[in-house]
């Protein structure tokens, strides 16, 4: 059976040292290239046109009417070539070692196999067949293997996100694949849209946590966890360990973006003020705060520990701004004003403190 069509569209770009392995792949209305280059091989696919390929890629098979395709490799002193172009339906390949052209053996077309199988799986192109071939044939184990060879995280996500696809996985082996993946990519937004893509079944929560704590950008991650956020099913328990998890963002402001999503869904104000406690700005710590108040539904308790974080914000302006928005709330609790009046005794602006137990004796 021929292989689907080799529709160029690949857009991926790897970039590396020179003492480095380096592959590039570029694409241009219909034509592609597949570069690869180390210290033992330099390896060069041109495509003009649309091509199809035998099942096991020993041959090229159908050409688009005036197409092409060319490999070239240098290895160890010997160059190989082999060219394969299309006219009037018929297709004429050639084939060239050192420059000498030589009829397409055994050898020759051992080595085309070979060059093309690497070239196809390296660039993610035909990465839906690879894995169900895999795990038709050897199963997730086989497939995980498989994707440890990719040099790109951009190919890698792409066999991620088909492997995880699979119903027949089971819930440990999509969490040991998940957290596979957040080991081998490097990239912080690769990982971050293969976990966010994750985050749509059940039973991953875990492993993508795990995945979000190991990303370094703050964007990335907080999209991460708000991807989770997102979800209706999820229990307290989950709720409060996406939440903690974000207590480890870097920004400020990141945090506090995602700290006033999860306050707009009154999710477990508890791990939300420890969360706001991790901020340094006042004003961004302030906002999540602000959020908690405004949504209401707070319960004595939590509401003391809110007053008490409120207390420890540096800025007497942005403190007192907050504990205002508070106190119409303590007429109707002894323990929240007190609360209250214990957090305006910490403001040192006497026109500040005053506006905030003006407000609490109303």
């Amino acid at each position: 059976m021929l292989i689907q069509v080799f529709f160029l569209s690949f857009a991926l770009i790897f970039a590396g040292a020179q003492t480095k392995p380096s592959d590039q792949t570029r694409r241009s209305n219909s034509n592609w290239m597949w570069n690869h280059s180390d210290d033992s091989v330099r390896l060069r696919i041109n495509v003009n046109g649309r091509v199809k390929f035998a099942d096991d890629y020993s041959d090229v098979t159908a050409i688009t009417d005036g197409g092409s395709i060319e490999v070239t490799e240098e290895r160890g002193g010997v160059k190989r070539r082999f060219e394969a172009r299309s006219s009037n339906g018929a297709i004429t390949r050639s084939y060239f070692v050192q420059g000498q052209r030589r009829p397409i053996d055994d050898e020759g077309r051992a080595w085309l196999k070979e060059i093309l199988s690497e070239a196809a799986f390296q660039s993610g192109y035909d990465a839906p067949e690879r894995v169900r071939r895999l795990m038709d044939e050897k199963g997730a184990d086989a497939a995980l293997a498989e994707i440890s060879r990719l040099r790109s995280d951009y190919v890698r996500r792409i066999y991620f996100n088909e492997l995880l696809k699979d119903d027949r996985l089971d819930s440990s082996t999509r969490q040991r694949a998940i957290r596979q993946a957040a080991r081998e990519m490097s990239s912080d937004y690769e990982k971050a849209e293969l976990l966010i893509k994750a985050s749509e079944k059940p039973s991953n929560e875990s492993a993508i946590i795990e995945g979000a704590d190991s990303i370094s950008s703050s964007y990335e991650k907080g999209r991460v966890l708000a991807a989770l956020l997102r979800r209706s099913d999820l229990d307290r328990n989950t709720l409060a360990a996406i939440i903690r998890s974000a207590t480890s963002i870097s920004s400020d402001y990141e945090k506090a973006q995602f700290l006033i999503k999860a306050a707009e869904k009154r999710a477990v104000s508890d791990a939300i003020i420890e969360g706001a406690d991790s901020i340094s700005s006042d004003y961004e710590k302030g906002r999540v705060l602000a959020t908690l108040l405004k949504k209401g539904g707070l319960d004595k308790a939590a509401m003391t520990r809110l007053i008490k974080s409120a207390a420890r914000i540096s800025s007497d302006y942005e403190k007192a701004q907050l504990l205002v928005k508070a106190a119409p709330l303590a007429s109707s609790d002894e323990a929240i004003r007190n609360a209250l009046v214990d957090a305006a005794k910490t403001i040192h602006s006497e026109y500040e403190r005053g506006r905030v137990l003006s407000a609490v004796f109303k």
